[in-house]
């Protein structure tokens, strides 16, 4: 069952990333490992020179693993691992002639099996010799790299120049030294990689990626403290990620971390990235001067707790990879309904919800009681969230008041304006001025009202709610509500304004 749960997560989070057009994610592994990958959420494999493309093999044995590759469920989109390290690219026993024949092998093959990206990384082939001068060492790379530039391009291949972390290579340690050379080199094919955790390690700051984003093509990612894979430690790399989603990066990002238990922390790590590289619960600057601000920050239980509990309930609801879930239990509460803390009178709320097959959950506003302990349930005007085709309440009630988006046993919404995506998320927007009450879904209004006027009361009158006391939906301030009915249902970028 955890296994379909995380599938499911993926999923989700696979839609957001279409939807949303980020970064593709991709695993630093053998390919042997795609399935994995892919059951995970990845998009492709980085594999390594020396394994996937043998520049130092015969084209058979090419041609054996490349028949392979074809029939593997990822495609491999980049390699790392460009030189051995015997190979040098600096010092006095440079030998570019050696190193371009290899490369050019290499590339040819790369060329041919799709690969679009390599990785000089090469640490080991690369750093300069002791007491050898910064100057000539850059002046030899930059000679190579213009060499190389044009064999990278006739095969449709870019190389990415990749900074590392001093400790494992004493030349280009940061993204702007790397970047000034590829500058120099002045070859379209000769990029940049940005790697978090050296640039981390370094003490480089995210802003470098703006500032460079013309020339930077790949990244890598881990945690700072032992490599570690994205979401084992908790270390936040938001400040990273931001930074590509504000240059409007295209390119991908690849995992490379030091894996303890491959299978395991593939399936956490690939969605944390991804969750990481979404615009889910986070605000944009134009929100932020409007009012708007976070009903729930995207990983924690802060602002809400359980409708007859005194915190956050402990079973039924989850929090994982930025969406808030109610998980099924045959149409009985397991965690019971959550609220927030606080009241709220005059405010814009939007909600992104989506519902399993047959489910049936609400958004309540102005609930009055809900800290009440002694209470299992607590009475307000409900924004209802329920899957039409599927689940029996639609078609109880008057003229479909107990259907998505409705007022919930007292309002219809206006069926022709109801657009639902049955597969993914849809926006829900409750918006209150005074007694006036607008529902919005997925961006169309879909009903309006007035509190206290003679259609709502007699629409009141009609309904369950009628003998409420004191007088049903009348409260100027109250507490919002997420319900759980026992059913699927996900939620996520739940954000309030204030009038």
């Amino acid at each position: 069952m955890q296994r379909i749960l995380s599938a499911l997560f993926v999923l989700l989070l696979l839609c957001t990333l279409t939807a949303q057009a980020q970064p593709r994610v991709g695993v630093c592994t053998m390919l042997s490992n795609a399935a994995r990958c892919r059951d995970a959420g990845a998009s492709y494999i980085e594999e390594s020179v020396g394994r996937f493309l043998v520049p130092d093999k015969s084209d058979a044995e090419f041609e054996a693993i490349f028949t392979k590759a074809a029939l593997s469920p990822l495609p491999v989109y980049a390699c790392n691992g460009f030189f051995p390290r015997t190979m040098r690219l600096t010092g006095d026993n440079a030998d570019h002639k050696a190193a371009l024949a290899y490369a050019t092998v290499a590339l040819q093959r790369a060329g041919r099996a799709g690969v679009k990206i390599i990785v000089l990384g090469s640490g080991a082939a690369r750093a300069l010799p002791d007491g050898y001068a910064w100057q000539r060492g850059e002046a030899q790379f930059i000679d190579f790299l213009k060499q190389l530039g044009p064999v990278a391009k006739k095969n449709g291949v870019v190389i990415a120049i990749e900074p590392l972390y001093r400790e494992e290579c004493n030349f280009i340690n940061m993204v702007s030294e790397g970047v000034a050379i590829a500058k120099k080199v002045n070859n379209s094919n000769i990029r940049v990689l940005a790697d978090f955790y050296h640039m981390m390690c370094m003490g480089e700051g995210p802003g470098v990626i703006g500032k460079e984003s013309k020339y930077i093509v790949h990244c890598h990612v881990a945690e700072k403290r032992n490599r570690a894979v994205p979401g084992t430690c908790e270390e936040d790399l938001s400040p990273y990620y931001n930074a590509l989603l504000a240059a409007k990066y295209k390119g991908c990002i690849s995992l490379e971390c030091r894996w303890t238990d491959f299978d395991r922390e593939v399936e956490y790590g690939v969605p944390t990235v991804i969750y990481g590289l979404s615009k889910d619960n986070k605000l944009t600057s134009l929100e932020i001067a409007e009012g708007w601000r976070l009903l729930w920050d995207g990983s924690t239980s802060n602002g809400w707790q359980g409708i007859k509990k005194d915190g956050f309930p402990v079973s039924g609801w989850s929090m994982k990879y930025g969406m808030l879930h109610i998980a099924a239990n045959g149409g009985k509460p397991s965690g019971g309904d959550i609220i927030t803390m606080r009241k709220y009178g005059d405010f814009e709320l939007s909600v992104d919800f989506k519902f399993g097959r047959g489910a049936n959950s609400g958004i309540k506003y102005f609930i009055t009681e809900a800290h009440d302990t002694r209470l299992v349930s607590a009475v307000g005007c409900e924004y209802q969230i329920l899957d039409d085709e599927n689940h029996p309440d639609a078609k109880l009630g008057i003229d479909g008041n107990r259907t998505l988006g409705s007022l919930y046993d007292i309002i219809p919404p206006y069926a022709s304006k109801k657009r639902v995506d049955r597969d993914g998320f849809n926006t829900a927007r409750i918006v209150v001025r005074g007694d006036v009450v607008e529902h919005w879904l997925n961006g169309k209004q879909i009903l309006s009202y007035r509190r206290g006027d003679g259609q709502w009361d007699k629409s009141v009158a009609q309904s369950k709610f009628r003998y409420t006391i004191p007088p049903f939906g009348m409260a100027r301030h109250g507490y919002i509500l997420l319900q759980d009915h026992g059913e699927d249902v996900w939620f996520k970028n739940i954000k309030i304004r204030e009038f």
